[in-house]
C-alpha cells in the first residue's frame, strides 16, 4: 500500500511557468524512494508540495492531487507534521544560537511531553556524535554534525514519512556513510523516506525505487537496482557529472 501518492500533480510559482507538470509517483509503506533529476527539475518543489510549504515560496498546486495514508493531503504544515510528515531541508538550517538539545526539542512540538525524553534517547542512539555536544551551540558544530541535528530534529516528531532534501551536500565521505547508515536504521524502524539527493549513486544504493524528473515532468521510474544498470541513467546520472545531476 502506498503511504504517499502524487497524482498528476502540477505546481506553478507566481509569474513563472509550471514547476511540476502532471507528476505522479508513490512512496510505499516502509520504503525508501529516491527522487532524482538535474537542477531545476522540480525535486524541491515536490517536497514543498508534500510538506505544505509551497505558499511560503510563492507557489501553489494548479492541478492533480496528493494522497497520504489513503486520504487527500490538505492543511497547513503543522497539520501535516501532526499527521506524521517531517522534512529536512537543504542546507540543514539549524538554529545556530540554540544548543543541540534545544534544536532537537524544537522538532518535538507535536509530541506529548512525556515522549520527549524517549525521542531524545532515540536521536542520540542514532547519532552518538551528538551526545557530547548536546549543550553546545549548534552553530559551532561541523557541517556533518549539523546535518545530524537537522535529521534528529525531524525525527523528534516521530514521523511516518521523512522527506530529505540533499542530505549529503557538502559533507565528507565518512559523514555521508554515517548519514546513510542512519537512514537505513530509520527505515528499518518503520518510517518511509523520500530522498532527494545529488549523489545519485548513493540514492540508488539506499532506495528500493526511484523517480527521475526532468523539467517538471517524470522522465523515468523504476526499481533502483534496475535503474543503476540502465544505460541512459548511467550516462546521465552515474557518470562524471553525477554531482551536477541533482
Amino acid at each position: 500500500m502506498a503511504l504517499l501518492s502524487l497524482n498528476n500533480l502540477s505546481v506553478r510559482y507566481r509569474g513563472a511557468s509550471l514547476a511540476l507538470d502532471g507528476v505522479s509517483f508513490e512512496v510505499p509503506e516502509n520504503a525508501i524512494v529516491a527522487l532524482l533529476g538535474p537542477n531545476g527539475a522540480g525535486k524541491t518543489t515536490a517536497l514543498r508540495a508534500i510538506s505544505g510549504l509551497l505558499s511560503h515560496h510563492g507557489g501553489g498546486e494548479v492541478g492533480g492531487s496528493i494522497e497520504y495514508d489513503g486520504r487527500p493531503l490538505t492543511g497547513r504544515t503543522a497539520t501535516r507534521v501532526r499527521a506524521g510528515i517531517a522534512q529536512v531541508m537543504e542546507g540543514r538550517r539549524v538554529f545556530p544560537d540554540l544548543s543541540v538539545e534545544e534544536n532537537l526539542l524544537c522538532g518535538g512540538f507535536t509530541r506529548p511531553r512525556t515522549g520527549l525524553g524517549s525521542g531524545l534517547d532515540e536521536v542520540y542512539a542514532l547519532f552518538p556524535d551528538l551526545v557530547g555536544r548536546r549543550q553546545d551551540m549548534a552553530g559551532l558544530l561541523s557541517g556533518g554534525q549539523q546535518q545530524m541535528v537537522a535529521v534528529g530534529r525531524a525525527l523528534m516528531s516521530d514521523p511516518r514519512l521523512l522527506l530529505l532534501d540533499e542530505p549529503s551536500l557538502g559533507l565528507a565521505p565518512m559523514v555521508i556513510q554515517q548519514i546513510a547508515g542512519a537512514l537505513n536504521q530509520i527505515n528499518e524502524r518503520g518510517a518511509s523516506v523520500l530522498l532527494v539527493e545529488q549523489n545519485a549513486t548513493l540514492a540508488l544504493a539506499l532506495s528500493s525505487s526511484a523517480c527521475i524528473l526532468e523539467t517538471g515532468r517524470v522522465a523515468i521510474t523504476g526499481a533502483s537496482r534496475d535503474l543503476k544498470d540502465d544505460p541512459k541513467v548511467r550516462e546521465a546520472y552515474l557518470g562524471q557529472g553525477v554531482g551536477a545531476a541533482a
